[in-house]
């Protein structure tokens, strides 16, 4: 079984509420552990995950500001074959029996890569594959992967990542992916990153990178795209890993999904499938984020007795920092809110905050009149 591996940044309160929703998922998963969190609430998450009875390495004295340097220090002391690179904002949609069961195939049958996110959104299906000539099990298709055929990808998705932070890893080829960007020199400029990304198109601009980064190699230096202190800098296109034999996996079920990024693939989010927010606590932090919102539009509508009114929104957009909410104040009449399995009575003058993501539902009992104001940070 892999062992789980953490080096994250948590500086929000709503990421830490996340943070505890999705570690529980998959906690009880995991006899080995190595953790590392950054960030505004670091101590809060450790001291979350002490409350479990684990026996994990916690790694709170390494450096900051690079990922590699202190991800490999953690990947020495790792005794499994494998890793499950533990990333916050993604959660378990399948019962833990199943990802267990995942994770052991992963290890039995010796791969070295599985992206267990983004099902959709990876852009690679097995009818994609034939090129690398697939070998089907129970949970995967098997591609293995090697120095002449790996140009292949070019005719299956050149956005396919053969590393993403969203994956089960061998110790092995996680390490040999770190080694190879743990160079001297590391190399970083957001105004230069964000310059190329204006004139070129993705994945050209990545490219780019790359090109230049085989000159630097003489210099033991790299150019990262992003910040050396964040693990998704390491993250791999198919032309940046020709040096290294490999199998990958490619799950033929959804696993896990993010809870706000469709990642190029439209609806994937759990927000934009009404399966985040997850309880009513979450209500605690509108009020406070009020004061960032954008986009604050006030419509009205009348309801005639029996009349319902649907107020799902969320704007068309690949990633949603926060879900984005209304409020419904009744200034006339009677009217009841289904709302997060929940049937709400509102009396006239009512007024209160509703994730619109999760459809909240308008019943009018009589004439009504509403005003809704529309919250969202997502649009500038």
């Amino acid at each position: 079984m892999p062992a789980l591996f953490i080096n994250i940044k948590i500086d929000k309160p709503e990421i830490f509420y996340f943070f505890k929703i999705t570690i529980l998922d998959i906690v009880d998963s995991f006899d080995e552990g190595h953790i590392k969190v950054r960030g505004n609430y670091k101590d809060e998450c450790i001291g979350f995950l002490k409350t479990f009875d684990k026996d994990y390495r916690y790694y709170q004295d390494l450096q900051e500001k690079d990922w590699v340097e202190a991800s490999l220090i953690m990947l020495e002391n790792v005794k499994q074959r494998s890793v499950f690179l533990y990333l916050e904002d993604h959660r378990l949609l399948k019962a833990k029996q199943e990802f267990e069961s995942v994770m052991s195939e992963f290890d039995r049958l010796e791969l070295d890569q599985l992206q267990y996110s983004f099902f959709n959104a990876k852009g690679v299906e097995k009818n994609n594959t034939l090129p690398f000539l697939p070998i089907e099990s129970e949970y995967f298709s098997q591609l293995e992967i090697d120095s002449l055929n790996y140009k292949n990808w070019a005719l299956v998705n050149q956005s396919f990542c053969t590393f993403s932070m969203a994956s089960i890893a061998s110790v092995r080829y996680m390490s040999l992916i770190l080694n190879n960007n743990n160079k001297r020199f590391k190399l970083y400029s957001g105004l230069f990153s964000k310059l190329m990304s204006k004139i070129f198109s993705y994945p050209k601009y990545i490219l780019l990178f790359e090109y230049f980064n085989k000159a630097l190699r003489l210099f033991s230096a790299k150019l990262f795209y992003y910040s050396p202190s964040a693990g998704y800098s390491n993250e791999m296109l198919w032309f940046q890993n020709g040096f290294e034999i490999y199998t990958i996996g490619l799950l033929k079920k959804e696993l896990f999904a993010n809870y706000d990024d469709d990642n190029g693939s439209y609806g994937e989010s759990l927000i934009k499938r009404g399966l985040y927010p997850t309880t009513f606590e979450h209500h605690i932090f509108l009020k406070s984020i009020i004061s960032e919102v954008k986009i604050k539009e006030v419509i009205r509508i009348k309801l005639m007795p029996n009349e319902t009114y649907d107020f799902t929104y969320y704007p068309n957009i690949g990633r949603l920092s926060f879900p984005p909410f209304i409020e419904i104040q009744l200034d006339r009449g009677s009217i009841i809110i289904s709302y997060m399995g929940k049937e709400i009575n509102v009396k006239e003058t009512d007024k209160d905050l509703y994730f619109s993501n999760m459809s909240p539902k308008v019943r009018a009992n009589k004439d009504s009149e509403l005003k809704i104001t529309i919250f969202d940070c997502n649009v500038q």
